[in-house]
């Protein structure tokens, strides 16, 4: 209750300041502090929105750098240490005079942030069903666009600005930031990007449906890349990858040159991880091993194989109230069934490739 108390206490004065130094204006401010694959599907609002401000995760600024449609991007991050820090991002929003907010993560500081920029034209928040108490709080007066496990995440975002079905794609980045440089040289391979984990132990699939993957494309002729971040592909160790031409970018591609990157892909094979999202944006055919993850609310709407646990197995972990830290390596268990439809799958990925 801290933001709640710290606006009220600062209400009177940001009244009267409104009427001496505000100015009028149409721009609007998105919020969304998720990492990459929710700021991936966040991008559906930036054509309708285009000119927009917002406020992110600063690992979504190799993006938003390279964004038309973006007129300003502020790195989140940069502001919460300490309370005078999120002071001086609340006044900046302030004084930037939005016609609207829209907060696409409704957490405290998120909704805090929202209140006190005090838009002329109020702020809509996505409100996630079983809301804490202080995000119901925090809430109260502004647009809710109701939203749980059962509703896709793209459409409850659209929701926001009036839309009722998927009439924008998303689009990282426009135009597309492309490298002087690339690591993926041209070749008439049919290409398979991959990435082991989401870089939390929720979303990485064990070593054992690895194997099960690479012995699949081991019956295709194929090159595959190895996406990721320091050590990502340290799972590589544990797999015998015998006869397949494998080549690691891990650490070799840049934020701002992924996009690009998993364009040139033929499929896209990872856990619910920010690259999937990336992948499908791109129009890349993708398998998701969605494990505990609800696809009902969030998975790829392009060419995607959603490859779901057994159905003994219920998903627990959801966009807005997220569990990262627990094991849970019978989810991401394939059965013959699980392989059959993988195997079929990619049979046509590859048929459509040439």
């Amino acid at each position: 209750m801290l933001y709640l108390l710290i606006y009220a206490v600062f209400f009177p004065f940001l009244c009267i300041l409104r009427l001496f130094w505000r100015t009028k204006s149409s721009r609007v401010l998105v919020i969304q502090s998720a990492k990459i694959g929710d700021y991936a599907n966040s991008s559906v609002l930036f054509e309708p929105l285009c000119g927009l401000d917002v406020v992110i995760d600063e690992v979504n600024l190799a993006f938003a750098n390279h964004d038309s449609r973006i007129n300003k991007a502020v790195a989140i991050n940069r502001y919460k240490k300490g309370l005078l820090a999120k002071l001086r991002l609340a006044f900046m929003l302030y004084f930037a005079s939005y016609e609207r907010v829209y907060v696409l993560l409704p957490n405290s500081l998120n909704l805090f942030l929202a209140r006190f920029a005090m838009p002329r034209r109020g702020v809509v928040t996505v409100y996630p069903k079983g809301a804490s108490k202080s995000v119901k709080i925090l809430s109260l007066g502004m647009q809710k666009i109701p939203h749980s496990t059962e509703n896709l995440t793209l459409l409850t975002y659209l929701k926001m600005v009036g839309v009722t079905e998927l009439k924008y794609k998303k689009q990282l980045q426009k135009p597309l930031f492309i490298p002087q440089d690339s690591p993926i040289k041209n070749s008439d391979k049919f290409r398979v990007g991959i990435s082991f984990s989401a870089a939390n132990k929720i979303k990485t699939p064990p070593a054992k449906t690895w194997q099960i993957i690479f012995d699949i494309l081991k019956k295709i002729e194929c090159e595959i890349y190895i996406f990721g971040v320091k050590d990502d592909d340290k799972m590589l160790k544990e797999l015998d990858i015998s006869g397949l031409n494998l080549i690691s970018l891990v650490g070799r591609v840049g934020l701002e040159a992924l996009p690009y990157e998993i364009g040139k892909m033929g499929l896209y094979i990872s856990s619910d991880t920010g690259n999937y999202y990336i992948a499908d944006t791109m129009g890349v055919s993708t398998v998701v091993l969605m494990g505990p993850c609800f696809a009902s609310e969030q998975r790829g709407v392009g060419d995607t194989l959603i490859v779901a646990p057994v159905k003994s197995l219920k998903p627990f972990t959801s966009v807005f109230a997220t569990v990262t830290d627990r094991n849970c390596p019978e989810y991401y268990e394939l059965d013959d069934e699980h392989i059959g439809e993988i195997e079929e799958f990619v049979r046509a990925c590859t048929g459509k490739y040439v």
